[in-house]
């Protein structure tokens, strides 16, 4: 059943539309009003399912009303179908810019007018179908972004339990050293100390927090990636230690990004893994993480801002290991669901494999942010992943004055 709203100020075509309508569909639903004002009233609290209006009405035409419907969110996906007495390509144009759907001249025969309103009433029911579906995809990748952010949180645990662990005893050492001296000056060095444990620990808490944060929002907030990265290497830093992997950053001045911080210290996070897996065994274990800006000439940057016209550069971050690397067959294939590095393809430990979510996951958080990720360089010397994104002109002009835009070569 539908809801058909008629806006005409003169009654007897009003009341000839709903004859029409209701013989072919008297179980619709049929609302009329005899003018534009009480059009924009009447939806304030009811939404038809299609609308059709009359161009010639006094005080506010047909023109104006249908673009104020379209530049309205909660209105502007209802079709609306013009019934007008006016037949010139001029005022059929202006209809359709103004966001018309279709247009029917006076006067009206039964059959044009119902084959007409099928057509868009099914085409807004297919549209309705379609958002119902991506919210419900939406949906179930944030709650499979969220699931692969709780297993990476569950291999960090004994990591920040460890640091916690030296934190305290820091802190349970020099309280016992304070309370066998006497000396009030020695007690008074000794509280920085207590300070910067403070916060290294309400550091560690503060970094896992952002990473495992389940909802941020459907709004995108202005960050600092190199302060991301630098958290992120944090709460690895119990794993690199323990695997021997040496960190190393270089990080230029760059303008602040669009994104989700959350979902980026995600990707960010299983890279560093990734990297760490692909270095067990190997003499030299070195992570060098590069994050700089491109120029839009550079090629990288070129594929990324195509169609992009606010965009006009890209913020650049390289993860460089020195691990097996990964041949450039399955280079291809690592960002696919289900393939993994681990094992047979990484030529690594077949007994423990990965489940091949993570890069996948990683690239969809990439997409998600119009930016893209990707191995650059491939080969039996080691492995670079490049993440890019675009830095839109209104968020790079923040910084433009203050001269730290630097290239990346």
């Amino acid at each position: 059943m539908a809801h058909v709203l008629i806006v005409d100020d003169n009654q007897a075509n009003r009341q000839l539309l709903q004859e029409i309508i209701l013989r072919e569909h008297p179980d619709y639903t049929i609302a009329t009003v005899a003018n534009g004002k009480a059009c924009l009233d009447f939806m304030q609290h009811t939404l038809p399912d299609i609308v059709l209006l009359d161009s010639m009405m006094p005080k506010m035409n047909g023109i104006e009303v249908c673009q104020k419907l379209k530049g309205t969110v909660r209105t502007q996906d209802i079709p609306v179908i013009f019934v007008a007495a006016v037949d010139t390509v001029e005022q059929k144009v202006a209809a359709f810019r103004a966001g018309a759907a279709d247009y029917i001249v006076k006067p009206i025969t039964s059959e044009e007018t119902h084959a007409r309103i099928e057509a868009h009433l099914a085409v807004k029911r297919y549209h309705d179908e379609l958002r119902t579906v991506n919210s419900q995809l939406q949906e179930t990748q944030d709650a499979l972004v969220y699931s692969a952010k709780m297993s990476v949180v569950g291999s960090l645990a004994a990591g920040v339990a460890h640091e916690f662990n030296n934190i305290l005893s820091m802190l349970s050492g020099y309280v016992q050293l304070c309370g066998q001296k006497n000396d009030l000056s020695y007690i008074h060095s000794t509280m920085h100390i207590f300070e910067e444990l403070v916060t290294r620990g309400q550091d560690i808490v503060e970094a896992l927090n952002d990473f495992s944060r389940k909802t941020e929002g459907r709004e995108k907030q202005c960050a600092d990636i190199a302060e991301i990265i630098q958290k992120d290497i944090m709460l690895m830093k119990h794993i690199l230690k323990e695997e021997g992997v040496e960190v190393v950053t270089k990080f230029d001045a760059i303008p602040p990004v669009m994104c989700y911080p959350g979902q980026l210290s995600q990707v960010f996070i299983n890279i560093i893994k990734n990297a760490i897996e692909a270095m067990r065994g190997v003499l030299s274990r070195r992570l060098t993480v590069e994050l700089g800006v491109c120029n839009t000439e550079e090629k990288i940057c070129r594929m990324l801002i195509a169609g992009q016209q606010d965009c006009i550069s890209c913020v650049v971050v390289r993860f460089r290991d020195t691990g097996r690397g990964v041949d450039v067959q399955n280079a291809q294939k690592v960002f696919e669901p289900f393939v993994t590095t681990k094992g047979a393809i990484g030529g690594g430990d077949v007994s423990t494999p990965g489940t091949g979510l993570g890069l996948s996951i990683s690239y969809g958080i990439m997409r998600r942010h119009d930016g893209d990720i990707f191995f650059e360089q491939t080969g039996p010397e080691g492995t670079t992943v490049t993440v890019i994104f675009p830095v839109i002109e209104a968020v790079s002009r923040m910084k433009k004055n203050a001269g730290d835009r630097v290239a990346f070569q």
